[in-house]
């Protein structure tokens, strides 16, 4: 090395620059790219976790979306879901209303009708009057179709019943409004004639009527002067008792009678009354099997009791200990003195008053239940002395005996004169056994007795 002088200074020895050869030279760049790999490697390790992340996010917010798209797409299906069902309700509602709309209107009543009975009795007649009386309803204005008389919901027709406003001395008016408010008002039956329903309606004023009623029916007429009346309107009709020969064919007109003596004009049977079920009916019932006591009834006034009398005379002499006793109920309205003494009198001539029970029941329920118990029944008439009660008598009334119409709507065995029993037989419900005089009376009524 050469030596370099510097004034006031020691000489110093440069170092010579090195010389790199070929193969030192390649084995630097070799270095260097394998640093930059490194370098590469670590950058790109140090990237993964990020991508990975990424890749996390972007998998989540993808699954995310997938799931709210599902949601939507199943709220969309509910919502749609729902809208059928609203859609279905609707209709069901719609159907349902329609339904009911229609049923609300076949119960509408079609016509209202009202019974008039300005009498202090004829009470007993009146519930069959609104069920069996045959009404032209289509000539009255009451539209009836084929249809609804075919199906199970008839039309409806409201009768109302108007009262006498004077309280006779039998004071029976009472007992009946009773039986009306608690028992029939607002109930709905079928009517006889098969086209219509009769619905109970209200007690009304007759001399105040609010309702424009396509029919009024009488069923007192005969108690008063009732053909102006009658004639007075094509909607008026009558319920009659008897006929008397002084009548004209007029009267016939809308006009009809209580039983078969006048079905070539009109009838029909009033043998609708209060039902008492058996479970209802008081101990006396239990007490007449315990004891084999049956009732033997009679109904109505002006009677003669002498084949009563005497055949439950000939019973009580040859009844056995094994048969049944028999207790007589006289059913009738307060009697005069004289009348009672008479028929205690009958009974009492044959030893036999102590088998005899009066009686007299003003409130309508108790004296139809009490009819109800009877084991027999007999008019106890005969067309000698009671010839308007017979169709072949020369001078008749051809009137109903008040016992049949019982005797037929109770289901009790009857004991009937031989001449009336043809005019009756094909409506009666019970048996019967006919008599023509008092030996024939106590044989038939031996019969029934043993029958029972």
């Amino acid at each position: 090395m050469k030596s370099v002088s510097q004034a006031g200074s020691q000489s110093v020895a440069m170092p010579k620059p090195e010389l790199y050869t070929e193969k030192q030279r390649r084995s630097g760049r070799n270095t260097n790219t394998v640093v930059a790999i490194q370098q590469g490697v670590l950058r790109l390790l140090a990237f993964i976790p990020f991508c990975c992340v990424l890749l996390y996010f972007s998998a989540l917010t993808t699954k995310n979306q997938s799931y709210y798209m599902s949601a939507m797409m199943r709220q969309d299906n509910n919502i749609s879901r729902r809208t059928d069902d609203i859609a279905l309700l609707s209709g069901q509602d719609e159907k349902r209303q329609q339904q009911q709309q229609q049923q609300e209107k076949q119960q509408q009543p079609i016509c209202r009708v009202a019974l008039e009975n300005k009498m202090d009795y004829h009470y007993e007649i009146i519930e069959s009057t609104i069920l069996r009386y045959p009404l032209p309803w289509e000539e009255l204005g009451c539209n009836i179709t084929t249809t609804a008389v075919a199906t199970s919901n008839k039309p409806i027709v409201v009768f109302d019943v108007a009262l006498t406003k004077h309280i006779g001395h039998l004071k029976e008016k009472e007992g009946w409004e009773e039986y009306f408010e608690q028992y029939l008002r607002g109930t709905i039956r079928d009517r006889a004639d098969g086209m219509v329903q009769a619905q109970f309606g209200d007690l009304v004023d007759y001399t105040n009527y609010t309702w424009p009623y396509a029919a009024v029916i009488g069923v007192s007429c005969d108690s008063y002067n009732y053909k102006p009346w009658l004639l007075d309107s094509s909607s008026n009709f009558c319920v009659l008792h008897g006929w008397e020969p002084r009548w004209d064919q007029s009267a016939a007109v809308r006009s009809c009678w209580l039983n078969p003596m006048h079905k070539e004009y009109c009838f029909f049977i009033p043998s609708d009354f209060p039902q008492f079920p058996s479970s209802s009916l008081p101990t006396e019932s239990t007490t007449r099997t315990s004891q084999k006591k049956l009732n033997v009834c009679v109904s109505g006034g002006n009677r003669v009791y002498d084949a009563l009398a005497k055949a439950a005379a000939s019973y009580v002499a040859i009844k056995k200990d094994s048969a049944p006793s028999i207790r007589i109920k006289i059913f009738q309205r307060p009697q005069r003195p004289i009348q009672q003494t008479a028929t205690i009198r009958t009974f009492e001539n044959e030893g036999v008053l102590d088998l005899v029970q009066f009686v007299h029941e003003p409130r309508y329920l108790d004296f139809q239940k009490a009819m109800s118990e009877c084991d027999i029944l007999t008019p106890l008439i005969d067309p000698e002395r009671n010839f308007g009660y017979f169709p072949n008598a020369t001078k008749t009334l051809k009137k109903l005996t008040g016992s049949l119409p019982q005797a037929i709507g109770y289901k009790i065995p009857l004991l009937v004169h031989a001449d009336l029993y043809p005019v009756y037989k094909d409506h009666l419900t019970a048996p019967c056994l006919t008599y023509n005089d008092t030996e024939s009376f106590t044989s038939a009524m031996s019969e029934m007795i043993a029958a029972l």
